[in-house]
């Protein structure tokens, strides 16, 4: 009941309110709805937010169209969260391409997750390789250079199992 008789202007800021505007006349001129998309609200006393927010056009018992209506779910926990997630990887990449030592990160299925220049420096990869991060031509580069690949393998397959036991205790 608060809300009825307002616009988005009495509750977000100025630029917020605007672009939540322009969508609603895109809305109701296309007739075309906007669905999951991640909007940052910013409201008036400055509290951030974010929202997966669906509008759709809001139609007559004859099809025309005289508004809009739209849904928003709070996802500001899971920005928050990935945006911890991001900060924690540049960390950790840029800690690990300042290691001495040749850093390799793969999961159980043999996909590469990460890798540091010394790695790639004393492993011999050609640098065109480096930025393609193709997992395979990766894993048979380091295999090519072992006396036994199998048996290297074997190895870090059964590394990542204890490890995956590890995470579950």
């Amino acid at each position: 009941a608060k809300a009825i008789g307002k616009t988005d202007s009495d509750f977000f800021s100025a630029e917020h309110a605007q672009a939540a505007y322009k969508d609603e006349l895109e809305i109701m001129s296309t007739g075309r709805s906007i669905v999951d998309q991640e909007e940052k609200e910013t409201w008036t006393g400055g509290r951030v937010t974010w929202v997966s927010t669906t509008k759709m056009p809001l139609r007559d018992a004859k099809g025309i169209i005289t508004g809009t209506f739209g849904v928003s779910r709070d996802i500001t926990e899971n920005k928050r969260a990935e945006e911890e997630l991001q900060f924690k990887t540049a960390i950790l990449e840029a800690e690990s391409e300042t290691a001495l030592d040749g850093i390799l990160v793969v999961d159980a299925a043999d996909n590469v997750l990460l890798f540091n220049r010394q790695f790639a420096r004393i492993w011999g990869f050609p640098e065109e390789v480096i930025p393609t991060r193709d997992d395979r031509k990766l894993i048979d580069l380091v295999k090519e250079q072992v006396k036994d690949p199998d048996a290297f393998l074997e190895r870090v397959h059964h590394l990542n199992a204890n490890e995956t036991e590890k995470s579950r205790d």
